[in-house]
Order: C-alpha cells, then sequence, then structure tokens
C-alpha cells in the first residue's frame, strides 16, 4: 500500500490484475471504480491459529538480540534517544533524481485516475486492469552517509522503498553516534508513482521476481556511490532492505530472489498477500506465496528478517474476495513458516496500530535496526586469518600512521614555559614485545627507526640523543571486522630554555576488513590531547 516519505499515508486498492497469456484474449467487465474502503476490524493477537507470542508490558520493546513473537501494548511513544526532531547531526544526506526515461529496466506505467480493476470471470484471485498504459516518471533518491564513513572503504548500507525516509536517516544517524551500529549509509528510494495493480509502484515492488533488485543494483547504486562520493559494499551479510506496506514486500523479494546480494530484511504491515501484476503461472498467488509455498518448501536461505504488523492492519480492503487480502494473517503465516523453518526473525504485533503505523515505527525502528544488524559485523574465519597472517604488517601500518599523524598534528608543542619544544623525529624507537610483533623490524621500512627492547629504554637511550620518542605497541584487538591497535607514545627532549621533559599520549588506530579486497584496510587514526 502507498506511503509516500515518512508519513506513510495508507492509500486504497489492494488487489491483484491478470493478463491472459491464451491465444484468445479474455472478455473482461469494465474497470470498477474504488470502493469505499472498510475500516479493519480490531484482531486479538491471541485468536486461535496465530503464533504465540511474548505479552510485553505497555511501552516495553523487545530485546534487540532475541529472536522470536512478541506483543507490543497500546502506547506508542518515540523512542528514546530518538531526537524530537528527524535531524541527522551525525551525517549528511545527499539526493538526486532519476527518470523513467533514463531506465532499461522500468520505463514506466501508470493506472488511470479513479479506476481499479475486476475479479476475473471464475477466479476470484485474479484481477483484469484495462486502464494501465505507459507514461513516464521521475522519483527522488535521498542518501544518508554517516560523518564517521571512512572514503574509499566499502561501507555496508540499507535500501528503502517510498523515500525520502527522514525517520529511517535520523534513526540510523542516532544509533551509529551511539557507537551501537557501524557506519552505515542509507540510500532511500523514491517510487515511480501510483499505488497497486496497474501502477508502477505496484510494478516494482509487488513483483515476484528478482527484477527490482537488479534495478537497484545496476541503475542505482551507481549513481549513489558517483553522487554521494561512497563506496558500498559487495557483501551481503552488510547490505539489508526495508519498507512499508508493498515496500515491505519488496525488502523481502529482494533478499530472496538475490540472496547473495541481500541477508537483512526490515518490514512493516508487510504486503505478503495476493497483489502481484501482472499475474504469473510461477507465482500466481503474488507475496502471499512466500508464507504459502515458497519458504516452506524451500531450503533456508541465509536471510534476517524483522517483521511489525498492527492489531488494526488491512483487511479485504478492495473488490477481492479470494482469502488472501488479510495482512495480519499473512504476517502471522510469514513468522510461523519462519520458526518452523528456522530463520532467524523477529515479529512483532502492535496493539492499537494501523497499517504502517507511525507512531509504532518511531517506537520501535532503534530496535528493529539492532535487531536487523546484529552480528554485523561479525566474526569471521577470514578476517581472524587475515589478522594472523598479516600481523606484522597491521602493526607497521600502525606505526606509519601514527607518525604520520603525530608528525601532522604535533610538529611543534607549547610547553608548559610558553616556549616551543623542539621534537626530533628522526630518532623514533619501538618498543615492541616479540611475542606481539617478532619480525615487525623487517616489515616495517623506515630508516629512522631504532628496535630496542622496552625495558630501561628511554634512560639509556636519552644518553647518546637529546630528543626521540618512545612508541610502545600493544597487543592487536580483534571484535568482528574490527581490529584496534593502541599505541602509547612518549616523548623526551629539552625545551628552549634547556628544560628536560617527558610527555606521554597515545594513538588508537583502527582497521576495519573489507570484503571486497578480503584483508584489513586503515580505518581511522586517533590521538590523545595533550
Amino acid at each position: 500500500m502507498r506511503f509516500p516519505g515518512f508519513l506513510f499515508r495508507i492509500a486504497f486498492a489492494v488487489s491483484l490484475c491478470t493478463l491472459t497469456r491464451t491465444a484468445s484474449p479474455q472478455t473482461a467487465s469494465p474497470a470498477a471504480p474504488r470502493p469505499e474502503r472498510p475500516q479493519p476490524p480490531t484482531r486479538d493477537p491471541h485468536t486461535p491459529g496465530y503464533v504465540k507470542a511474548e505479552q510485553l508490558p505497555d511501552g516495553a520493546l523487545p530485546p534487540a538480540d532475541k529472536d522470536g513473537n512478541f506483543i507490543l501494548g497500546p502506547t506508542h511513544a518515540r523512542a528514546a534517544g530518538l531526537p524530537a526532531t528527524n535531524d541527522t547531526p551525525n551525517g549528511t544526506v545527499v539526493e538526486f533524481t532519476m527518470s523513467s526515461a533514463d531506465s532499461k529496466y522500468y520505463p514506466g506505467i501508470a493506472r488511470d485516475p479513479g479506476t481499479f480493476g475486476s475479479p476475473a470471470p471464475g477466479n476470484p484471485a485474479r484481477l483484469i486492469v484495462t486502464t494501465s498504459h505507459p507514461a513516464p516518471y521521475t522519483r527522488k533518491v535521498a542518501v544518508y552517509v554517516p560523518k564517521s564513513y571512512v572514503p574509499g572503504s566499502a561501507a555496508p548500507f540499507i535500501v528503502g522503498a517510498d523515500g525520502p525516509d527522514r525517520l529511517l536517516f535520523t534513526a540510523l544517524d542516532t544509533l551509529i553516534g551511539a557507537h551501537k551500529l557501524p557506519p552505515i549509509v542509507a540510500v532511500s528510494i523514491g517510487n515511480g508513482s501510483g499505488d497497486a495493480q496497474g501502477s508502477e509502484r505496484g510494478l516494482e515492488y509487488d513483483t515476484m521476481s528478482g527484477k527490482y533488485a537488479e534495478f537497484v543494483e545496476n541503475e542505482v547504486l551507481p549513481r549513489v556511490e558517483t553522487e554521494a562520493h561512497v563506496k558500498l559494499t559487495h557483501d551481503p551479510e552488510g547490505r539489508a532492505a526495508t519498507g512499508g506496506s508493498s515496500g515491505a514486500a519488496c525488502a523481502l523479494i529482494m533478499a530472496w530472489y538475490h540472496p547473495e546480494w541481500y541477508h537483512r530484511v526490515l518490514s512493516y504491515s508487510g504486503t505478503f498477500i495476493n497483489q502481484q501484476w501482472p499475474w504469473d503461472a510461477q507465482t500466481p498467488h503474488g507475496a502471499w506465496g512466500f508464507h504459502d509455498q515458497l519458504i516452506p518448501d524451500t531450503p533456508r536461505k541465509p536471510i534476517r528478517i524483522w517483521m511489525e504488523v498492527g492489531d488494526r492492519d488491512l483487511y479485504n480492503p478492495n473488490v477481492m474476495r479470494d482469502n488472501m487480502h488479510d495482512w495480519v494473517l499473512a504476517n502471522e503465516r510469514m513468522a510461523d513458516v519462519l520458526a518452523k523453518k528456522g530463520y532467524r526473525y523477529q515479529f512483532v504485533f502492535a496493539e492499537n496500530a494501523g497499517h504502517v503505523d507511525h507512531s509504532v515505527r518511531e517506537q520501535t525502528i532503534m530496535e528493529a535496526l539492532e535487531y536487523v544488524w546484529l552480528g554485523y559485523p561479525g566474526p569471521t574465519e577470514t578476517s581472524r586469518d587475515d589478522a594472523a597472517e598479516h600481523g606484522n604488517e597491521l602493526y607497521a601500518e600502525a606505526l606509519s600512521a601514527s607518525i604520520r599523524k603525530m608528525e601532522l598534528e604535533w610538529g611543534n608543542i607549547d610547553d608548559s614555559f610558553g616556549g616551543r619544544v623542539r621534537t626530533d623525529y628522526r630518532n623514533v624507537i619501538v618498543a615492541a614485545n616479540p611475542e606481539i610483533t617478532d619480525g615487525l623490524a623487517n616489515d616495517f621500512d623506515s630508516h629512522h627507526v631504532v628496535y630496542l627492547p622496552p625495558q630501561g629504554l628511554a634512560k639509556k637511550y636519552e644518553r647518546s640523543h637529546k630528543e626521540f620518542a618512545v612508541l610502545t605497541i600493544h597487543p592487536a584487538h580483534v571484535t568482528g571486522s574490527d581490529l584496534r591497535i593502541q599505541i602509547t607514545l612518549s616523548w623526551y627532549g629539552h625545551s628552549r630554555r634547556g628544560d628536560r621533559f617527558a610527555l606521554s599520549d597515545w594513538s588508537d588506530v583502527q582497521f576495519r576488513f573489507d570484503p571486497d579486497q578480503q584483508r584489513f584496510v586503515l580505518a581511522s587514526v586517533k590521538l590523545g590531547g595533550i
């Protein structure tokens, strides 16, 4: 269903259309106008046949590291920590426009205003639309880039439907700023207009194929990298898709048909119902087929999913009466089959909530993002192997980066006497324990570095050098796909007055494992203040 941008307004008309593929065309009745949508009933989460779920205290959220089914109480306050306005102080947003004239995948269609379709004679699960025709469109793409993104590194990212989604940007910005998520780029893509069968949006989001993911991969992401000056990862563990209503179905469709591209899905009021258009004999029930056949009958795929549905979510909102247009039942069935197949998932049933309920989204989006990204960057054998195999090289690179940063930022240091400290970087000593950096001297190719054991180093060396620096390397610490090396920096020298001084501080060097290069790459160097 339609919900432009972050407002998530609900539209009419959810149904399935048919295109006959026989030699003789099928006779259809004139397209029926849109009827007044009935108010959906309030569903009880304890209805027989629904999944067993944990009832949470009103206002509480499930833990972000726990799988399973949960019931949210009726109060939906904006998440604690989420700013009152949708701002991104820890990142920037870049926007650009794409045109149907430039797309090989989606040249554009539209359904005439005020029209919908009619069930096919003898088959209520097929809809005939006679008022859809070619039509141009433009779409806006908004890209959130966190300030902590390291230029040139391959960034994890999340693709969102019905953009621009300012709430998504704000939630990511808050979590990244709090160091609860790594620097994740968000790509929020506007739809091609319209809604449901016969529309461009319906064609993009409800079609059960890999086409939309291929459109994103080949037409959108290259533009994102160019316009936002980022590099996006090709690691499916570092890629997620999200959306609400048909956009949520689209997110799962992207991961299902291209699991080599996407492993993480976040869904609000997922349209896992019979809404595909044109009709396809391979998937005759559209996204209802996910829980009806595809997931039960297919080996488990490497997909992690967070899902939500409201107790007043959509129910038979149009002329189709095929028993496949109940959003609550569809999402309940999804939770059931995901559990039976052993998927990692979290399902939230929200009381006092409508379709893609904005208050529920404000309440849950940060927890949902934490759940979806749990384990990324995760401990991988590849990253640990690289750390073990190239440890000396990484220590050497950390030393070089620290010295370059030191020379750049601390070339001259004010001392407490108001004079200037003359630093001589031609005499830099590396104090390294052999078990940590055995053979480091051979890897660290720098003519002005002397390697000596740390014991009694400063006193022994100052006899022959008036000014020098000591860098003491501490063992590397690997956390998932991050590797950190801390180096203690000490300077020994004389001020202009001839007074002896000794200053100590630290350098924190961070590497991030790049799955595209299959190696750790330098991400940042931070120096402690003096």
